[in-house]
């Protein structure tokens, strides 16, 4: 973030000086379209993720701008016989790139990991006929793509913030169990949270299921007045219990699920 701007600066100007300046146009046009259709309203940026999806038209000759800037920076220092700022600069800009993290992330990933598929063949071994199911919103299209059980009875989730879920009473009375899949989350902590909003305290988390980036939890339901005078808590996981996002953590009154 300190760095990106003032090579990128450095790495324009040297274009222009030599009069590569038509990369800019190349740089340029496809940010003008991308953000012709933000305006439009026909694609998305994500901007509450970063604008991660504006990398796609600006990535490949952004890096390039930025390296074409450290190597003007790197040569001019150079030739002023200014080496040991030359290489002191090498030096800060690798430590920057943070190489043992990327290094470990690339023999083995967990950016963006979730492992949702032993959670929902669990779910379906174990589902009841009047369960109900929650499906939280970005775990909706990998649900759909492993889910092979009953259409009837699943909640398909509609933000990632939303609250106070209304359910529908069935023909054999309001349902007694529910299940909350997700996947793509930030913890553990958060879940449970959203679980507590979307559900009130009507609900009592009786199990939970993690795999990296995915939980199941189930939630039993309370008689109403119990739970007005004495609110439930969820259980605290074990001692030597991990977050979801790291590891798989299991409790409940009955078996984890298979291994992925």
């Amino acid at each position: 973030m300190f760095w990106g701007p003032l090579l990128l600066a450095a790495g324009l100007v040297m274009l222009v000086r030599r009069g590569q300046d038509r990369i800019l146009v190349y740089l340029g046009g496809p940010l003008l379209l991308a953000f012709g259709a933000a305006c439009l309203h026909r694609y998305p940026f994500m901007a509450h993720y970063g604008g991660n999806r504006l990398m796609l038209f600006s990535a490949p000759l952004l890096y390039l701008i930025v390296a074409a800037g450290a190597w003007a920076v790197f040569a001019w220092l150079w030739r002023r016989r200014q080496r040991w700022l030359a290489l002191a600069l090498t030096g800060v800009l690798l430590v920057a790139l943070h190489p043992l993290a990327n290094l470990r992330e690339n023999l083995y990933p967990l950016n963006n990991r979730e492992e949702i598929q032993p959670l929902v063949s669990y779910l379906e071994k174990h589902l009841q006929p009047h369960d109900l199911v929650y499906v939280y919103y970005f775990a909706v299209s990998p649900f759909k793509y492993y889910y092979h059980g009953p259409a009837t009875g699943i909640c398909w989730g509609r933000s990632c913030v939303e609250k106070g879920l209304t359910l529908a009473a069935a023909a054999g009375g309001p349902p007694q169990r529910l299940w909350l899949v997700a996947s793509h989350i930030p913890d553990l902590k958060f879940m449970r949270q959203f679980a507590a909003d979307l559900l009130g305290p009507d609900w009592r988390e009786e199990a939970c299921f993690t795999r990296v980036g995915a939980v199941l939890l189930r939630f039993d339901r309370q008689p109403r007045a119990v739970a007005a005078k004495t609110p439930a808590a969820p259980p605290a996981l074990p001692e030597s219990g991990v977050p979801a996002h790291s590891g798989d953590t299991v409790y409940g009154s009955g078996p984890g699920p298979p291994a992925p």
